[in-house]
Formats: C-alpha cells, structure tokens, sequence
C-alpha cells in the first residue's frame, strides 16, 4: 500500500534534526525507516530526497565507505617506516593516494582533542598558516579553510575541507571524512576565490583514529589527488615526493609529540574549559564507537 507523503514529512524532521544533534543511533534507524518506506512506495522518492540532511548523510556514507575500503586496503607501496610511523602510497587510474599512520602512546580522547582544537592546527601543523572555521552546523561537522606556505612554486595556497566525524563500533574508531565540497555546504555558501591564491581541492580524504588499547592510539590519515588536476595546481613530482616521504612522516610525528606533552597544556585546559563537548564526546565514543 502506497505511503502518504505526509506521512513522511515527520520522519524526515526527526532525521534532519538527529543530523544536526550528531544521534547516530537515532541516524541509523531513521534510515532504515526511510529505505523501508521507499521500498514500499517509490513515488515518495522526490520528496525525501528533497531533504538537504537526508543527501548529505547518502554523500557521507559513500565517502565512509571508500574511505574505510582505502584504509584497510592491503595494496599499498610502502614509502618509509620508522619510529612507529609508517607512510605508503599508490596510484589507481587518474588517482593518488598517499596513506600514513602513527601509534601515539596515549588514549582516544586526548588524540581527538590535539585533532579537534582548530585554533591550535597551526602550532604541530608547521605548512599550516592560517585556519578559518567557516561553518560549524553540528558538533562533528565543520567546513574549514586552511591556508598554507610552501615552497616556491607553491606560495600561496589554499584549501576548503569540509568535515564530518563516524563512530565505526566494528573496529572501535572514529573516521573523520574530509573532502572538499563543489559547490555548496549544506546551507552555506563557498567563499569566493581569492584571485592571488590558488585553490587546491582534496576530492577524498579521511583520518581514523583506532582504539589498540586504554594507552595507544592508531592514527592513520588518507588523502587522494587527482592526477589530471596536478598541473593546474603546480604539483610537481619533486613535490609530491617530498610530501610522500618528508611532509607526512613530520605531521604524524608532530601529533604524537603534541599528544604526549598534553598534560598540563592547552588542550587539557580545551577539555575542562568545554564539558559540553568533550562530555558528548566521551559518550559517543562508548556508546556508538565501542570505546571505553
């Protein structure tokens, strides 16, 4: 029997404010609600799909799932490995990705502080020189512009990333996707190019932050460059080596290190000065990541 579409409407208030509370739990069963109804009555299609929270939530999900295939994947070449950091890399058609990962010999939710604490990106994020938080619609979910310097040819560069974090109970983490948006994000629009910077893009990315055990943290990070888009944004080989095997060695590094002098830093001052989100964050991890 077909669905009134009114009968949707309320559904689909309860999804688009679930999005916005960051209630995975509440997400994931409204969208089971929503495929059963669309299984049953196709016609209500337009209208759920009209539903801004609904798309994105579809777009993050498919990005959830690359980003986690790419991940686990076992088919990289490894690049270098010391120090407990190991950086791998790997070209798939038109496609680079560049992998790294580093266990860190603290708990999730000091890693997930250094990680969140934006206005501090700059101080362990050394090509970083400026970070702008442009939107910020729900606590796991932001839209950011980074600026950086590197070396010449590639002064003044810039990029727009946007951000939302998951809960993966399956393998006691968090993934945080991010990518860069084409158009629009959710209700806010981009900002214009600045005409003396040029706009690199990051069409997949991601961070997964693992629980090994009460005291180690996995962090890997993943991000992919399109190849045909490497001449208009003056990635030259040289560059892209040295990134392989020099930039991301040293962030990784420096976010352990960030990590280890927590105590009686910033970041544990973040975490006192803001009960309401790291209190929200401690029960997302346990709750919805598996994580105690």
């Amino acid at each position: 029997m077909a669905i009134n579409m009114q009968s949707v409407i309320p559904i689909l208030e309860q999804f688009s404010q679930a999005f916005y509370l960051d209630d995975f739990q509440s997400l994931f069963a409204l969208d089971d609600e929503i495929q059963s109804i669309l299984k049953k009555s196709p016609n209500v299609f337009g209208l759920i799909n009209s539903n801004q929270e609904y798309r994105k939530y579809h777009e993050d999900a498919l990005f959830y799932e690359e980003s986690l295939a790419h991940i686990f994947n076992s088919e990289w070449d490894l690049v270098s490995e010391s120090n407990d950091i190991k950086v791998e890399s790997h070209y798939s058609g038109a496609d680079f990705y560049t992998k790294a990962s580093v266990l860190i010999g603290s708990n999730v939710v000091r890693t997930l502080t250094v990680l969140n604490e934006v206005d501090l990106l700059s101080s362990w994020i050394h090509a970083l020189s400026q970070v702008q938080v442009l939107a910020a619609p729900a606590k796991f979910k932001k839209l950011m512009k980074y600026q950086f310097w590197f070396p010449w040819p590639l002064t003044n560069r810039e990029c727009l990333l946007e951000f939302s974090a998951y809960p993966v109970a399956e393998k006691q983490g968090m993934l945080i996707i991010m990518r860069t948006p084409y158009d629009k994000y959710l209700n806010f629009d981009l900002p214009p190019e600045n005409l003396e910077t040029v706009r690199m893009s990051v069409p997949i990315g991601c961070l997964f932050i693992q629980y090994i055990s009460q005291d180690i943290t996995k962090v890997s990070i993943l991000v992919q460059a399109n190849a045909s888009l490497m001449s208009y944004t003056l990635l030259l080989e040289w560059l892209l080596n040295f990134g392989k095997k020099q930039i991301m060695y040293f962030v990784m590094d420096s976010l352990r290190q960030t990590v280890l002098a927590f105590e009686g830093s910033e970041y544990e001052n973040r975490i006192r000065d803001k009960p309401d989100f790291y209190n929200f964050l401690q029960t997302v991890l346990k709750k919805d990541a598996a994580i105690d």
